[in-house]
């Protein structure tokens, strides 16, 4: 699924990842640690194609990332779903929309969006909260609305940034259960 080796990327002349090699097989959850600065935001935009690397070779399903064309990179985008640390919600969109935007960009039906949001609101416990907009929303409700919207087109993978650095220990803890859940009912 996604195989790393020896993988190294330079900001300037600051060395950040340094023969990074791992590999990851269909269903299986990997977490990446260390301090603060080390590299593993980079890593996660290295492997969705945000950022290039160096040296090594970084490959997903296959396809070697830094090879791609730019509808390729868009192609491998929508099989990786990505959770990003701060949220990232557009704030004059409400949930359902903000949901809902990955669809509306790859041209899907307004009955399969609906359809889609609606049943993500489901999973993620929010289906209440489709027309709130995220200023009005706890911290946790935020992460649920950017998971939902990670997993809108299906991904065959989930990339999770620090997805539970901002929130309290308990909204931590069902956050990482509703992780768990997901992983193990698509087997993402």
């Amino acid at each position: 699924m996604i195989e790393v080796k020896d993988l190294h990327k330079t900001f300037k002349q600051q060395e950040v990842l340094k023969g990074i090699s791992f590999k990851v097989e269909k269903g299986e959850t990997v977490s990446i640690i260390g301090p603060s600065g080390s590299g593993k935001s980079t890593l996660l935009r290295c492997i969705n194609g945000l950022e290039d690397y160096r040296d090594g070779s970084l490959t997903v399903e296959g396809q070697e990332v830094k090879d791609l064309t730019e509808k390729e990179i868009r192609e491998l985008r929508k099989n990786l779903g990505m959770i990003f640390q701060h949220f990232s919600l557009l704030e004059r969109k409400t949930v359902f929309e903000n949901v809902a935007l990955p669809l509306e960009c790859f041209k899907y039906s307004k009955a399969e969006i609906e359809k889609r949001v609606m049943n993500l609101l489901e999973l993620v416990g929010l289906a209440d909260k489709r027309d709130a907009k995220p200023r009005n929303l706890s911290g946790g409700q935020k992460q649920r609305v950017a998971i939902a919207r990670a997993l809108a087109l299906e991904p065959k993978v989930l990339l999770c940034d620090e997805a539970t650095s901002a929130l309290d220990p308990n909204t931590t803890k069902s956050i990482l259960a509703l992780l768990q859940d997901i992983n193990e009912k698509m087997n993402i």
